[in-house]
C-alpha cells in the first residue's frame, strides 16, 4: 500500500513541475492579458511592455505596475482614469 502512495506522489510531483515548466516557457513566448474589471484589461507583452486598455475599475492589485502604453476607446468617464495607471 505504502508504495502506490509512493508513486502517486511522485506522478503528482512530475505533473506539478510540467505545468511548471510550461508556464515559464509559454509566459517568454506569448504576451499574458488580465481582464481587471469593467471594461479594462491589461497586457503584459513578452519583453515587459505594460498595456491597460479603458482604465476604469480600481482593485487593490489592478494598477500596480506603472503603464507604458495607456489605450482610450472612447471618452466617457469610465473608460478613461488613466491617473490609475500612472502611479
Amino acid at each position: 500500500m505504502k508504495k502506490w502512495i509512493k508513486r502517486i506522489g511522485a506522478v503528482i510531483c512530475i505533473i506539478v513541475l510540467i505545468i511548471l515548466v510550461r508556464y515559464c516557457i509559454m509566459s517568454r513566448l506569448y504576451a499574458r492579458m488580465t481582464f481587471i474589471g469593467h471594461a479594462s484589461v491589461k497586457i503584459k507583452t513578452t519583453t515587459g511592455k505594460v498595456i491597460y486598455i479603458d482604465p476604469y475599475f480600481p482593485t487593490k492589485f489592478s494598477y500596480r505596475e506603472p503603464a507604458d502604453f495607456i489605450l482610450v476607446t472612447h471618452g466617457h468617464s469610465d473608460h478613461n482614469n488613466m491617473s490609475l495607471c500612472t502611479q
